[in-house]
């Protein structure tokens, strides 16, 4: 398996026991791990997830506000804000729903998780191709994979909090839906979404590769740190986000505009693509 199909915690991962699967891109991602906690007693402590291998993107380029919020029908972020915002075809169908970060002025990360990832990655590519009357308007937004940038782990729990202020010193972490740069040990820099749902706190750390395994290895370091794999993390997410179901099917997917509008997925503006679908 070539090295770039593996995350940079693959040895790490294979210490702990994992069993490892691969996407259908051929990434070799940890499914589970032998003698595991189940998901609901380690976020009772703080599960430890590595997210390498899930849709990670890049997003920046001169038009990158008006790409994301021509793709996205959700909130329209300020910098250093987190949520998670769904993406409509041009017939008001679901392409995907992702958890959207606005890092800087021109530069946005997607993640998403789900069996839809691929189908997110694809819409986002044919719309920052798209051309009208001779015009490209985001012929400048480049689509990056981010995994070689940042790794993406994720650390949910009611003491994710405790552990991740053990690195930080005076420093604080984000507010809810909120993202900021951190130096955990005064060594390590970060960049840290607080991406806690009501019932679950939860972090997104995403940490440049240099620095990864040896904060991995930090992080296990803590008796109520416990590594989770992706199989039980999506059964989480469909416990606790109301939509991650609906994500299941790589086929068309049609969901009511009142049930997007009560999941806080849609904004009250028709200024994004599928707005005036037939679908929704």
């Amino acid at each position: 398996m070539a090295e770039q199909n593996r995350s940079i915690l693959h040895t790490e991962l294979e210490y702990l026991g994992a069993q490892f699967t691969s996407s259908t891109e051929g990434f070799m991602f940890a499914e589970s791990f032998f003698g595991e906690k189940p998901f609901e007693a380690a976020i009772q402590d703080c599960a430890l997830v590595d997210l390498s291998g899930v849709n990670y993107t890049l997003i920046n380029g001169n038009t990158a506000q008006d790409f994301i919020e021509a793709v996205f029908a959700g909130k329209k972020l300020e910098v250093g804000e987190a949520a998670f915002e769904c993406a409509l075809t041009g017939d008001g169908s679901l392409a995907s729903i992702g958890l959207l970060a606005r890092s800087g002025q021109n530069e946005y990360v997607v993640l998403d998780a789900s069996e839809r990832s691929l189908i997110l990655r694809e819409w986002l590519s044919v719309i920052a191709s798209v051309e009208q009357n001779g015009v490209t308007p985001y012929a400048e937004v480049s689509l990056d994979d981010a995994t070689p940038l940042l790794t993406p782990l994720l650390l949910a729990g009611k003491k994710a909090k405790k552990v991740l202020m053990d690195y930080l010193g005076e420093q604080q972490l984000p507010e809810d839906s909120k993202l900021c740069n951190l130096m955990l040990d005064q060594t390590i820099p970060v960049l840290v979404a607080n991406v806690s749902t009501k019932k679950v706190p939860a972090y997104l750390v995403m940490v440049p590769p240099v620095h990864t395994v040896i904060l991995f290895r930090s992080l296990l370091s803590f008796e109520t740190v416990h590594p989770l794999g992706h199989k039980q993390l999506i059964e989480g997410l469909k416990t606790y986000l109301p939509w991650f179901s609906e994500l299941a099917s790589n086929t068309k997917v049609v969901v009511a505009k009142d049930k997007l509008e009560g999941w806080g997925l849609l904004r009250a503006s028709d200024d994004f693509i599928g707005a005036r679908g037939d679908l929704l």
